[in-house]
């Protein structure tokens, strides 16, 4: 089943691969979480004039966010 599911996938650049078992779904996920950290820029997502320090942002929104993009 794997393979006929690895072919109909490589049509679909953003499908990374194709997996049967979740332990190598996460180490996939920690390579590219690694790979994307080493290419971050800082970015100020706040107005300067904000009362809201960037450490009050909810983490549980941003890792979301990295994770939906990551997928």
């Amino acid at each position: 089943d794997k393979s006929k599911h690895e072919q109909w996938s490589k049509s679909y650049e953003k499908i990374k691969g194709v997996f049967t078992e979740i332990g190598s779904v996460y180490d996939v996920l920690i390579q590219d979480i690694h790979q994307s950290e080493a290419n971050l820029t800082s970015v100020t997502i706040l107005a300067p004039s904000s009362n809201m320090k960037s450490h009050e942002i909810d983490p549980t929104f941003i890792y979301s966010q990295l994770l939906k993009e990551i997928l």
